[in-house]
């Protein structure tokens, strides 16, 4: 089992990547099949650590970040027109665009062969603070290496060049994606820029460009260094450190070393220190660690970070995709407040212009049973010796693959994430692991649809995705411990498995445009899956259908989201205990009605009764929603009598005291109906049975509503003799 190192900034496929000196620097030409064996482990090296922006304030559902102050300075917004040369068509685009509400389209027609192409009066912009330029493009043909430039103009008729900033090698897509350009000057700009203009300096041919939000950006080796090809993130994102002080609601996450895919908060000893060596962490929502001072709890899953649209002074836009227009995107998915907010540079992978054509990274070899090879990502930047950091992708324009496994089996993917590719990992082979990584502002999360076996996902993320596959396409078998969806425009499915019970626990569902989970009734069908700590909030779309499931700890701010159906004539039910995190706060969903747990109006002062609002006509007297309500221990030939309080707001709903026959010799279908007055407590007629054998009986409630869909039926205190 040997240790190989890859650097995928600078390393080199010649060498033998057993050591840092002599690391590779791909997967698919490095890590070869010829390379690598079972059981060995490929380091892949960290990309820069996160660095202070300044505070900033994130707003729940928001598609912008306000900083506390700028740390860029606008060049063109490109919401005012540019001025064309001859054969150059200049006009502003409403329909495609970053920022604001339009970009600037330059049509450059057959005619045109070098030199300026169109320019834009900035007004005196001094940038002297500044080292580097960013911007969006978007091109209907590929652009090759040294045929575009922008320049910075002392005049106003961009013909007096400054700065001159290469636009590198950019491929054509079908989808004509956005492709963030950073090009560090090395030295601070002129601090009296009168114009900003676009050079062809080899003839483009019959090309359209677009271009939107070019700023000016402070030197890279500033921590608050921000570009288009930034992440941003909260104080959140930091990881826990010894004996340091941690005042009360303080959120980190475990060390790499001891990543689990969870944050914990404070909740006791704040103002306190932690201790000299990290805690073993709780791997379960709620439970509590003793960490010196201090009193930690799992709160939920980690954050993550999160890629921009665009940047305006103050504002950042949260992105979704490449080709996300300004006013799209889902925005952010956590709670308002004003933090410490944080920044990271992702490594650039080679821009491609498919999803599958020339994806950059291909795993090469299986690993066998026991013995997976592994990827691991996060090793220090100095000689990779220590597990410290993570390692960010990006694919640039949207396209690509930070992981490709095809047809590998038995292979292991740690700490390794990804922004701007078309999927963040995609398999088709069996046994595969994948922990602790982050795919996010990808067309598609996780796609696991031509994977031949299992697949073991802990601490997954996706984030800002927008492909209606959905965030994660899953196949038979999946175990999942740990998983995030949150802020995707997926049009149809947040998250999917189509072929199999899957086992799902820890799972945040939050601000997506579908439903938190959908699969067309595939889950009900293939499989039963099984859900623990499912956190859902506002999430869009319609009810999903599923069949009978449990749920334990399941958090949602619209449990009637959650629909079941009926298959060969049997009823199904959600059950979730402990509802919002919240002790005996319960709910039961079927299809047409809820059922939870109350204390709106209760038959004794203590306690809960349980409120039964059936949500359309079709539950009827022959379809009743039907709540078990005890279990009797009997004796043989000894009458039993059973009473229920009940209450009503309405004489269109009905109810009744129920007992299925055939549960014991003597046992006979018996019902009891019970009618109290409008919002009054009235103790119903005794059900009565008598069984010739010993045995257990059921007792159920039921209740329907034909008539109406808005009234509610409660029910407390039964009693048995």
């Amino acid at each position: 089992m040997t240790a190989f190192y890859l650097d995928l900034e600078s390393g080199n496929d010649a060498n033998d990547g057993t050591t840092f000196a002599n690391r590779w620097k791909t997967l698919t030409s490095g890590a070869t099949a010829a390379r690598i064996a079972p059981g060995d482990t490929i380091r892949v090296m960290a990309s820069p650590d996160e660095t202070l922006v300044g505070d900033a304030t994130w707003t729940l559902n928001s598609k912008t970040v306000t900083l506390a102050g700028a740390v860029t300075a606008n060049i063109s917004t490109c919401e005012s027109g540019w001025t064309g040369s001859v054969n150059v068509t200049a006009s502003l685009d409403s329909a495609k665009y970053k920022e604001g509400s339009n970009s600037v389209k330059l049509v450059i027609a057959a005619g045109f062969t070098t030199g300026l192409v169109a320019y834009f009066a900035t007004g005196t912009l001094d940038l002297s603070g500044y080292q580097q330029v960013s911007f969006l493009i978007n091109n209907t043909v590929a652009i090759a290496a040294s045929t575009l430039s922008l320049r910075l103009c002392s005049d106003t008729a961009g013909v007096t060049t400054v700065h001159t900033i290469a636009i590198p090698a950019i491929p054509h897509a079908n989808s004509q994606p956005w492709t963030p350009v950073v090009v560090d000057l090395g030295s601070n700009m002129n601090s009296a820029i009168q114009s900003v203009a676009l050079y062809a300096d080899l003839d483009p041919g019959t090309q359209t460009i677009q271009l939107d939000n070019i700023i000016a950006c402070k030197a890279s080796s500033s921590a608050d260094a921000l570009t288009h090809a930034s992440l941003i993130g909260k104080v959140w994102n930091r990881v826990w450190v010894a004996s340091t002080t941690y005042a009360a609601n303080t959120i980190r996450k475990p060390t790499q070393a001891n990543r689990n895919g969870f944050r914990y908060k404070v909740t006791a000893g704040g103002g306190g220190a932690s201790g000299s060596s990290e805690p073993t962490w709780p791997l379960e929502i709620g439970l509590t660690v003793a960490d010196g001072a201090l009193t930690w709890t799992c709160e939920d899953l980690e954050d993550t970070w999160y890629a921009l649209k665009s940047i305006n002074g103050t504002t950042l836009s949260l992105d979704n995709d490449t080709i996300t227009i300004g006013s799209g995107g889902r925005g952010y998915a956590g709670p308002t407040e004003t933090v410490a907010t944080y920044k990271r540079e992702c490594l650039k992978q080679t821009i491609v212009s498919t999803a599958t054509t020339s994806t950059v990274n291909v795993v090469q070899d299986s690993g066998t049973d026991g013995s997976p090879i592994t990827y691991s990502g996060g090793w220090d930047r100095t000689n990779m010796s220590t597990l410290t950091g993570e390692t960010w992708l990006t694919g640039q324009n949207g396209y690509g693959c930070a992981v490709s496994l095809a047809s590998k089996n038995f292979v292991s993917i740690k700490n390794i994430n990804a922004v701007k590719m078309t999927s963040g990992l995609i398999s088709s082979g069996s046994t595969i692991y994948v922990d602790h990584c982050h795919f996010n502002n990808c067309s598609t999360g996780v796609d696991l649809t031509a994977s031949g076996g299992f697949a073991y996902l802990t601490g997954v993320i996706c984030n800002q995705i927008s492909n209606s596959n959905g965030a994660i396409n899953a196949r038979t078998g999946n175990v999942i411990r740990g998983f995030c969806v949150t802020t995707n425009s997926c049009t149809s499915i947040g998250f999917t498995s189509g072929y199999g019970a899957c086992v799902i626990n820890n799972m945040r569902v939050k601000n997506n445009a579908s439903n938190s989970i959908s699969a067309g009734g595939a889950l009900y069908t293939a499989g039963r899956p099984v859900f623990r700590n499912l956190i859902e909030s506002s999430n869009g779309g319609t009810a999903t259908s599923f069949g009978s499931m449990s749920f334990d700890n399941l958090l949602t701010d619209n449990p009637t989201a959650f629909a079941t159906q009926a298959s060969a004539g049997l009823e199904s039910y959600i059950y979730s205990t402990n509802h919002n995190q919240t002790a005996n706060n319960h709910v039961i969903v079927a299809d047409a009605g809820v059922i939870v747990s109350a204390t709106d109006q209760r038959h004794t002062a203590s306690g809960i009764s349980w409120k039964f609002q059936p949500t359309a006509t079709t539950r009827n007297s022959a379809y009743p929603m039907r709540m078990p309500v005890a279990k009797i221990a009997c004796a043989a030939n000894v009458a039993v009598t059973v009473k229920i309080w009940t209450r009503r707001d309405s004489t269109n709903i009905k109810g009744q005291l129920s007992v299925a026959g055939g549960q014991l010799a003597g046992v006979l279908e018996t019902t009891v109906a019970c009618t109290p007055s409008i919002n009054t407590w009235t103790e119903s007629s005794a059900l009565t049975f008598t069984p010739t054998v010993a045995g257990v009986v059921e007792i159920a409630f039921d209740v329907w509503d034909g008539v109406g869909t808005t009234a509610a039926f409660w029910i407390d205190d039964v009693s048995i003799a």
